[in-house]
């Protein structure tokens, strides 16, 4: 019997072989190995890129809120403010009553009715704070003292004085009180409760 017919194969043969297995993946170049890695970096940049922009959101909603609550605080004023505010109002409202100087005239015997003044004003608080609220809300009583101004034959820089005092909350007169006057009659025996009435009415 014969011995098998030995193939002789060369190193050359060997090597196409070999190289015609890796063929279909490819060898792995530099430049691909390269490409992979920066295309795995790119894909890792994701996560921290979304981190940040929710950062930021977060930290943009934080000063939106802090800025209301600010502005929302702010918007309490001061008695202080309120008054200061208020009391010019309130005094060109009745310097130009008809009503007013119809009364002024009627009190004062022969004189005419010139203006009126608020010369103080004070206000208290609900809660008994400083705060007066966005528009006053929170002021029980106010207090203001009233200087009429008129003329008469014998005086001609004649004033009078009266304090009233009001419920805020309820808008009505609590009180009155007759000050002072250079008029030559008696007027704390008057009775203001009508000029204070009308007073309310024009400032509430």
């Amino acid at each position: 019997m014969s011995e098998p017919e030995k193939i002789k194969i060369s190193w050359d043969e060997v090597r196409s072989v070999s190289g015609a297995v890796q063929a279909p993946g490819g060898p792995r170049t530099e430049q691909s190995v390269a490409s992979a890695s920066g295309s795995a970096s790119k894909t890792g940049h994701w996560p921290w890129i979304a981190a940040g922009v929710g950062l930021l959101f977060f930290v943009l909603l934080i000063a939106v809120v802090a800025t209301r609550g600010g502005s929302s605080r702010g918007a309490a004023q001061k008695v202080e403010t309120w008054i200061a505010k208020e009391r010019p109002q309130w005094a060109a409202e009745i310097s130009s009553s008809p009503s007013v100087k119809k009364f002024i005239e009627d009190i004062h015997p022969l004189v005419t009715y010139k203006r009126a003044a608020i010369s103080e004003m004070r206000a208290v608080t609900v809660d008994g704070s400083g705060n007066a609220g966005r528009r006053g809300e929170n002021i029980s009583e106010v207090e203001i003292l009233v200087t009429f101004y008129w003329e008469g034959p014998v005086t001609k820089d004649g004033f009078t004085e009266v304090r009233f005092n009001y419920d805020y909350q309820g808008r009505q007169l609590k009180g009155r009180r007759f000050e002072r006057s250079n008029a030559a009659v008696n007027l704390e025996t008057v009775d203001w409760f009508k000029v204070g009435m009308t007073i309310g009415a024009l400032v509430f």
